[in-house]
């Protein structure tokens, strides 16, 4: 284990920064392209991979929401009823 590394502190100096902020420049116009047709890849490879459904799956669906709109209609009706059979004041 090198103890040199750990004892001397990690600060950037201004002439790196310096030297650092020189160097960097604006990517070009074919790493633009490049980036945004990857990224047009990369949504258009997402928007396509939706799963299909089986038609065994539809069905049971189907049949789920039906089963739950038959519930919800019995318990308003229950509802409905209860309240006419409440005493009036």
């Amino acid at each position: 284990m090198d103890t040199q590394t750990l004892d001397r502190p990690r600060s950037v100096t201004t002439e790196t920064a310096d030297a650092l902020t020189l160097a960097a420049h604006p990517p070009s116009p074919v790493d633009r392209l490049a980036m945004r047709v990857g990224l047009a890849l990369i949504v258009w490879s997402r928007h396509e991979s939706r799963l299909r459904r089986s038609a065994a799956e539809d069905w049971d669906q189907a049949s789920l929401r039906n089963q739950q709109t038959e519930e919800r209609e019995a318990r308003e009706q229950a509802w409905l009823n209860a309240l006419h059979l409440m005493p009036r004041r």
